[in-house]
C-alpha cells in the first residue's frame, strides 16, 4: 500500500539529520517511526531529554491496568499513539530556552518511557512546551496494514488512535467475552497548543523534561458502549482531541 501517511508507531524524535540517516542506510522503518534514532549530545553540551509520563489522575500507569471511561465503564488500553510536531521550551516569564522545529515526538504505549536527548540552547528553568498535534509526514510507504484504519473518506493512518477492550457486558471485569473500542481520529489541521512540563538544565549537565499524560482524563465525556468504533471523525473523534488538549497533556493535569 503506497499512500501517504501521517504518524508513526512508536515514541521517536526525528530532525533532518537522522532522517538522511535512516535513509542513507539504516535497517529502520523509518517512514512509520518503527525505532527512533536518538540525537546525542556532546559531553560538554548541555543537553535535555523527553520523555511521556503516563499517569491515571496522579497514579502511575502500569501496563493493562483497568480504569473506566468517562460514564464509569471499565477498559483496558492495548494501542495508544499520537506525535507532537516541534518544542519551543520557555521558562516562566516565555523566554525561549530552545526551539526545535523538526523534532517528532511519538507516544506509542508500548514504549511511552523511552527518552530522547536534545542538546539545550540554554540553561535554566523549562515551565513550559510549545508544540502541536502531528498531522502528516512525508516518504512514508511502508506503514504496516495495522496502524491503517478506513472511515467514510478511505484509508488513513490516524493522527489519534486508542484501541482497547471494554467491560462490554458490565460485568464488572474484563475477560474475553468483553468487546473491543477504538478511536481513530484522521488528519486534520490542529492549532499549536501549550504544555505545562517543568525541568532544570544545568550550564553544564543534563535535564529530563517530563510530559505527562493522563490516560483516564482522555475518555471525559465518551461513553464508549455507546459508540464503541469511531474511524475517521464523529462526536468521539472531536472529543478525544478535546480532551488531549484540556485535560491530558501537562502537569495541570497530573494531581499531586
Amino acid at each position: 500500500m503506497a499512500l501517504p501517511v501521517p504518524l508513526g508507531s512508536t515514541l521517536t524524535i526525528m530532525t533532518t539529520r537522522t532522517l538522511l540517516q535512516v535513509v542513507l542506510g539504516a535497517s529502520l522503518l523509518s517512514s512509520c517511526l518503527k525505532d527512533g534514532i536518538e540525537p546525542t549530545a556532546s559531553a560538554t553540551d548541555k543537553s535535555v531529554a523527553l520523555r511521556f509520563d503516563l499517569h491515571c489522575n496522579g497514579e502511575h500507569y502500569e501496563p493493562g491496568q483497568l480504569f473506566t471511561d468517562g460514564f464509569g465503564t471499565l477498559v483496558r488500553l492495548e494501542h495508544l499513539r499520537f506525535a507532537l510536531q516541534g518544542a519551543n521550551l520557555l521558562n516562566n516569564h516565555e523566554h525561549p530556552m530552545g526551539t526545535y522545529p523538526d523534532v517528532l515526538l511519538t507516544m506509542d504505549l508500548l514504549n511511552p518511557d523511552r527518552p530522547y536527548t536534545l542538546t539545550a540552547q540554554e540553561p535554566g528553568d523549562v515551565h513550559w512546551m510549545e508544540t502541536r498535534l502531528a498531522t502528516s509526514f512525508s516518504n512514508m510507504e511502508d506503514c504496516p496494514d495495522s496502524l491503517w484504519a478506513h472511515g467514510t473518506a478511505g484509508y488513513f493512518v490516524p493522527m489519534f488512535d486508542v484501541r482497547g477492550v471494554y467491560d462490554s457486558n458490565d460485568n464488572g471485569v474484563i475477560d474475553a467475552h468483553d468487546g473491543t473500542f477504538r478511536i481513530a481520529v484522521a488528519p486534520a489541521p490542529q492549532a499549536a497548543l501549550r504544555i505545562h512540563a517543568h525541568t532544570t538544565i544545568a550550564p553544564h549537565g543534563s535535564a529530563m523534561l517530563e510530559i505527562p499524560v493522563n490516560l483516564k482524563a482522555m475518555f471525559h465525556d465518551i461513553d464508549l458502549p455507546d459508540e464503541p468504533i469511531t474511524m475517521g471523525t464523529g462526536l468521539y473523534a472531536s472529543q478525544v482531541l478535546i480532551n488531549l488538549r484540556t485535560r491530558v497533556l501537562g502537569s495541570d493535569n497530573k494531581p499531586q
